[in-house]
């Protein structure tokens, strides 16, 4: 029938006047089920999403992570509360639970969805920074660094200290929201980290600190199997081949101030006595390591060094300077035995 065939390609949602039928065959169709009505004038399929139809019904539509969701995107924030944008010009008396938003557009041409480029700028203005800044690297890390670049750019065009922060923290190895938490208190506290590192004969870690340890941030969903759980230890033995030492979080446990406080106190042990590779591991390879070390950065930008909690210098009892904390270990030693 037209009118489903209408229904499906709008999101499961549209205007009575569009679907091609009479008020009382609409009527009927409510009546039974088939239809639902989410405001006046408008119809949806029972299966439409809920989020879409009551941004419609609010005189809007989907728009900042909530748009983002729709779009696919696995974004960080709880998923129930709804953002919604409608036009400004409007003068829009319906307000229910949500976030509204406005924007410049005359009309959303029956687009229920902000484009996902739109909805990414919206999220940058709108949710705290650390949301914002895992949201930014989760969504530009699987729609490409074009993507990134635009954000910023547009980012920049209304609010140019955001832009500047966004660009100097994001990191678009980071796979988690906690990951990019971790990372930025790792900085912050003056440590030089490695995000996505590939090390030759482990392969990608999560974090690769100072060149001798490595923190791994481990979600059940992805390491509670039993395949998965056995190339995790051979990962961790190829690790200490190489003098790394290999700090496992839980997801529920990656505290950022924790996390720093062990991270440090390994760093500064190894420093006195750095853990050596074995003979048998080729110098080629020791190399590689340092190169992959060398890649590490610290700088932080304030807005990410007051998220994690940095002040007057330190982060949970840790120096924030660096100073305490030079590079050890293997990637920072020229012996091989």
């Amino acid at each position: 029938m037209r009118h489903l065939s209408v229904l499906r390609q709008r999101h499961g949602l549209a205007r009575g006047n569009e679907l091609g039928l009479t008020k009382r065959q609409l009527r009927l169709l409510v009546e039974r089920g088939e239809l639902r009505s989410p405001a006046r004038g408008w119809y949806a399929l029972p299966e439409a999403d809920p989020h879409t139809t009551r941004a419609v019904a609010l005189g809007g539509r989907l728009a900042c992570v909530s748009a983002l969701r729709s779009h696919g995107c696995d974004v960080p924030g709880d998923a129930s509360v709804l953002h919604y944008a409608v036009p400004s010009h409007h003068r829009v008396r319906r307000r229910g639970p949500g976030v509204r938003h406005f924007e410049d557009v005359a009309d959303h041409g029956g687009a229920y969805v902000q484009p996902l480029p739109d909805a990414l700028v919206r999220a940058m203005l709108c949710r705290p920074y650390l949301e914002a800044l895992a949201t930014l690297e989760l969504v530009a890390r699987t729609r490409g660094p074009e993507l990134l670049e635009d954000v910023l750019r547009r980012v920049a065009a209304v609010r140019s200290g955001l832009a500047a922060d966004l660009a100097t923290d994001v990191d678009l190895a980071s796979r988690s929201a906690v990951e990019t938490r971790v990372r930025l208190a790792l900085r912050a506290a003056g440590l030089h980290v490695v995000a996505g590192a590939r090390i030759p004969g482990i392969g990608e870690v999560d974090l690769l600190v100072e060149g001798c340890v490595i923190v791994e941030i481990d979600g059940f969903a992805y390491h509670g199997d039993r395949k998965q759980y056995r190339a995790d230890r051979r990962r961790d033995r190829a690790a200490a081949r190489l003098g790394l030492v290999v700090l496992r979080f839980a997801f529920e446990d990656a505290d950022a101030v924790a996390v720093v406080a062990e991270v440090a106190l390994h760093v500064a042990a190894l420093r006195h006595h750095p853990h050596q590779p074995l003979r048998s591991v080729p110098p080629a390879v020791i190399h590689q390591l340092r190169e992959v070390a060398a890649r590490g950065e610290n700088r932080s930008s304030w807005r990410a060094r007051k998220a994690v909690g940095v002040t007057g210098g330190r982060i949970g009892g840790v120096p924030s300077d660096g100073a305490a904390v030079p590079s050890a270990g293997p990637a920072a030693t020229a012996t091989t035995g």
